[in-house]
């Protein structure tokens, strides 16, 4: 599973933030639309990553903080044409909030799949040949619901 967004640069260009400051963006693209934006564009070159690749590169950083700083302006600026701009940037933040907790997600998923090859690695070790019950059940539940 993976985030990164190869259709449009400018979709690349949203980067993948904690939940906390996702949230914080969407609450600032709804009071003052592009604000939100911007403050990701800025916050990517630190904290997020962009979506351009797999790999996480200064160049990419970058590029997603001009990109979030163009669309920011223009959000900001078409408020005046029929409040399409305020749309815009929600529609923005709700696609950052998505993003983060699909990477929540995808970290979840791989802390539970390390978890079990450790838990195997150990077994194979003692000679036990089942895991316990409490991490079969908790690994059943994370997959069904998705969590």
């Amino acid at each position: 599973m993976s985030l990164v967004e190869h259709s449009s640069l400018m979709r690349g260009a949203i980067p993948v933030l904690p939940i906390c400051l996702a949230y914080f963006c969407l609450f600032l693209n709804v009071v003052v639309p592009g604000s939100g934006t911007v403050l990701s564009g800025g916050l990517c070159l630190c904290i997020g990553k962009p979506r351009f690749s797999q790999h996480d590169s200064i160049k990419g950083r970058i590029g997603s903080f001009i990109i979030n700083c163009i669309v920011g302006v223009s959000q900001c600026f078409t408020i005046i044409f029929c409040v399409v701009g305020w749309g815009w940037a929600i529609w923005w933040g709700t696609i950052m909030i998505r993003l983060a907790r699909q990477h929540r997600k995808i970290l979840e998923m791989e802390a539970a799949q390390e978890e079990g090859e450790e838990q195997t690695t150990l077994s194979n070790r003692t000679g036990a040949s089942n895991p316990p019950v409490a991490l079969v059940s908790k690994t059943h539940r994370d997959v069904e619901t998705g969590r």
